[in-house]
């Protein structure tokens, strides 16, 4: 309550030197690449925000013809952003790096990304 020349009002704004906390959002784009060695799918999730590059969810998709999706691996980034999956499949894959939003009295948001698509091709 605020009261002003005898009039009492409730504002939702504190007054001056009440030291009240202010909600803000931090938004940070994030990156995925990938690349592929025999078997193991591996990149890195990049960011300007520390905190969106450590512990992100991965998931590396096959891409069928058809248009559909099929999830084939999943990890998480270590504290520098990089990832690995293994897999024997053959074909066109993804990495996908999932959206994440966690609040510390404020909110603070990594975007999803996916990166290129690269094939693995069958030998012979």
């Amino acid at each position: 309550m605020l009261t002003v020349a005898g009039v009492t009002a409730l504002s939702p704004v504190a007054p001056m030197g009440m030291g009240t906390a202010q909600a803000h959002e931090f938004n940070a784009e994030s990156n995925i690449t990938i690349n592929k060695q025999g078997s193991r799918f591996f990149g890195k999730v990049a960011s300007s925000r520390g905190k969106c590059k450590k512990n992100r969810n991965v998931t590396l998709v096959k891409k069928k013809r058809n248009g559909t999706r099929r999830v084939v691996g999943r990890d998480t980034t270590n504290r520098n952003g990089n990832w690995s999956i293994r897999t024997r499949k053959k074909g066109r894959f993804q990495a996908v790096v999932s959206a994440r939003s966690r609040r510390y009295g404020h909110n603070h948001v990594c975007r999803g990304d996916r990166s290129a698509t690269i094939r693995k091709k069958r030998r012979g």
